[in-house]
């Protein structure tokens, strides 16, 4: 992805397109925010908001704004996300309503991740139910099950995970699947079910791996090693 939005930027700025030099510079803020990459992240999002205020570009706007959350969420900085994600979901002319949406499965984890108050959520979540059940799409379902399971706990967080990733055999989207089954491997080892936790996070691992999405991989290091920890302090007790 890098490579080929550095050669869109490059191209788009020769010929002055400034959309299309906005939307290089928010794939560039994606990139590095997967990689936690925050210097550069930042950089390449003060120009791409620059560009985005001078010509209106609200929707690119937010996207790079959803994008610096989730270098954020990465990163566990769960508080400076909720409050940059809560400010998406407010009406103004800074925030895009489609992205918005879109950032409220993103704004669930960092709520639940950070133990803050669920209540924030309850709006939100209700408003994203209701256009993915209108619209329908394979990535919305996923989502809207990703999100449903963060919340939910026991065998009702486990239907949800699954459903999730039902759903998602019919989405292109590495980094999606990587986070359900994260968050999965994760209810799961608290579960006490440690190959199928093993399963999930493995799979989870080799999707931010192939991305390049080093804070996230690290994240799932960290569950593998805890399963390996539970597994010791049962065979001592």
């Amino acid at each position: 992805v890098e490579a080929d939005a550095t050669e869109a930027l490059r191209l788009s700025e020769e010929l002055g397109q400034e959309e299309a030099t906005c939307q290089a510079y928010s794939l560039l803020v994606w990139s590095s925010a997967l990689q936690g990459r925050a210097d550069d992240c930042r950089r390449y999002a003060e120009r791409g908001l620059r560009i985005a205020r001078l010509n209106g570009l609200s929707f690119r706007a937010s996207l790079i704004r959803r994008y610096l959350a989730m270098l954020d969420l990465g990163a566990g900085r769960y508080e400076q996300a909720i409050v940059a994600l809560q400010e998406m979901q407010r009406s103004s002319s800074d925030h895009h309503p489609v992205v918005a949406l879109w950032a409220v499965p993103d704004l669930v984890e960092a709520v639940v991740r950070g133990r803050s108050d669920r209540e924030v959520l309850r709006e939100p979540l209700e408003r994203y139910e209701d256009w993915v059940r209108r619209g329908g799409s394979a990535y919305g379902l996923t989502a809207l099950s990703y999100a449903k399971g963060l919340i939910a706990e026991g065998p009702e967080a486990v239907e949800y995970f699954e459903a999730a990733l039902e759903h998602g055999k019919h989405v292109d989207g590495s980094f999606t699947h990587s986070r359900v089954r994260l968050a999965y491997g994760e209810l799961l080892r608290r579960s006490r079910r440690r190959g199928d936790a093993r399963v999930q996070l493995r799979a989870a691992l080799e999707g931010f791996e192939l991305l390049g999405a080093a804070a996230w991989a690290n994240r799932v290091r960290s569950e593998l090693r805890a399963v390996v920890d539970d597994a010791e302090v049962d065979l001592l007790a």
